[in-house]
């Protein structure tokens, strides 16, 4: 997985089990992984997290968030934390091969299709922000949602996409584009609200504290006690043990000791990094200091990766399992050549091969990924239909590439098992023949998926290329594949 997208809707309900369950229905429909899912019942808020490329964690999130939308009326909700909306607030977080520019980019498209879906008024923020009014998300939702009819009367707050009036059951949503947030609550042992007020004026930077803090002070009913609430929006410039040990000071004047810390939802393995450097007096100390940090930038598992495949989502589809089908291929030729002796040359050949079909995998997922994001822009205006429908023909060329590439591969790979047919160890014929018949099967299944997307090509010069293409590489792999089953029949009688 080249490209990692974070996705962290909020929603207004933190005390029913079931809705969490219906979230659950949702999400286990699409190949993203599911970092946290989780009900707060003191604030009445549900917080969920999840990644991975960024096509299906925008389906995800659209398919997720009106599931909320059906599930919550606003009109009887109540919670200590500010909220405006059934989906309170949507953000894109770019993790991996994404830029701050991407993760915008597609803030804006779900914010207007979820607008005009639901006909919920939308403010972006952050990043994704149209104004710096708009950036800090306390001030878009500041009014909460009973004070959102009023707030949408005022010409200075003229939504950034759907209607102007507010939505009685759903209320207003912000979406955004961020860098990683951490929430990090402080409980005191107090029950005096004031004090956990005063210490989060102290902390929190819109009052004179620490850049990059937003804080507040509420009440923890099942605990009798109080906390101190913060979202760390940039923790490379302010670091949690910094924003602790404010509080711990401010708190000290009180007379108050802190109790517990808890975060809220996932935090970057950076920010924990830093905080246990600074309190182990470990200057310097690195993520790659971590055994775990060197297992994270691994490869798409094969059980993730049969996962995904058999999800309700368009990719992985046919192409990556084309392609993996001649990664295996490429494997059992590698090993075969090995077992031989004196065949170095091909094994080191099979290996590239695999390595190559290894990362088409992902590369005809992703190409196909940029048709689908071509098919929901948007197209009320002639200039926008023409860059729409721009964008779809070049986003079916792109797919049309990567399963070229598997059916070009694949045809090496069958040359390659028959030559392993012929001078390799004949206890292991069996291995070439399975070989063969996968790296057939990756070349006919990957034309297959070429022919599809040259259906939808408007270019004849380009279809007609690729197309002769096709016919010779079929052609040159079908004398292949019965050369080489000749020889394994042979062998295996």
């Amino acid at each position: 997985m080249n490209q990692i997208l974070e996705c962290v809707p909020n929603f207004s309900e933190g005390r029913d089990p079931q809705f969490r369950r219906e979230l659950e229905l949702v999400l286990e429909r699409f190949p993203v992984k599911v970092l946290d899912l989780s009900l707060d019942p003191d604030h009445n808020r549900a917080d969920c997290t999840f990644l991975g490329a960024p096509a299906a964690v925008e389906e995800c999130a659209a398919a997720v968030c009106a599931r909320a939308v059906e599930l919550i009326d606003m009109r009887t909700h109540s919670g200590s934390h500010p909220r405006m909306g059934a989906v309170d607030v949507v953000p894109f977080v770019p993790i991996r091969g994404l830029e701050t520019a991407d993760a915008v980019e597609i803030a804006h498209r779900f914010g207007r299709s979820f607008a005009e879906r639901h006909a919920i008024p939308v403010f972006f923020y952050e990043d994704a922000c149209t104004s710096e009014a708009r950036r800090n998300l306390a001030d878009v939702r500041r009014g909460e949602y009973e004070g959102m009819a009023a707030k949408l009367a005022d010409p200075e707050w003229t939504v950034d996409a759907g209607p102007q009036e507010l939505n009685a059951r759903s209320g207003v949503t912000a979406v955004g584009a961020r860098m990683p947030l951490i929430a990090f609550n402080v409980n005191l042992g107090t029950d005096d609200l004031s004090v956990a007020k005063a210490i989060a004026a102290a902390v929190r930077h819109s009052s004179g504290g620490l850049r990059y803090v937003k804080a507040m002070g509420l009440e923890v009913a099942d605990t009798g006690l109080v906390q101190v609430s913060m979202n760390l929006v940039d923790y490379r410039r302010t670091p949690i043990h910094r924003a602790l040990e404010l509080v711990r000071a401010e708190a000290a004047r009180y007379g108050v000791p802190v109790r517990r810390c808890e975060l809220v939802g996932m935090v970057p393995l950076e920010a924990l990094v830093d905080a246990a450097g600074y309190y182990l007096q470990v200057p310097g100390l690195d993520c790659a200091d971590v055994i775990e940090h060197h297992l994270l930038d691994r490869e798409t598992s094969l059980a993730e990766f049969l996962d995904a495949l058999a999800s309700g989502a368009a990719t992985p589809g046919g192409g990556s399992a084309s392609a993996l089908s001649g990664a295996l291929a490429a494997g059992l030729v590698a090993m075969v050549a090995r077992n031989a002796g004196g065949m170095d040359e091909v094994a080191e050949e099979a290996d590239d091969l695999r390595s190559a079909f290894q990362k088409l995998v992902d590369a005809d997922a992703a190409a196909f990924e940029q048709v689908m994001v071509a098919f929901r822009m948007p197209k009320e205006t002639p200039e926008q239909k023409a860059e729409r429908s721009a964008a779809i023909q070049a986003g079916y060329k792109a797919a049309v590439e990567p399963p070229f590439e598997v059916c070009t591969h694949a045809l090496r790979v069958l040359e390659l098992a028959g030559v392993v047919a012929e001078r390799g160890n004949p206890n292991a014929i069996s291995d070439v023949g399975v070989a063969v018949l996968l790296a057939a099967s990756a070349l006919e299944g990957a034309a297959m998926n070429v022919e599809i997307n040259l259906g939808s090509i408007k270019d004849e010069d380009y279809r007609a290329a690729r197309a002769d293409g096709l016919r010779t590489l079929r052609a040159e792999a079908a004398g292949r594949r019965e050369a080489a089953l000749a020889r394994v029949r042979a062998e295996l009688d």
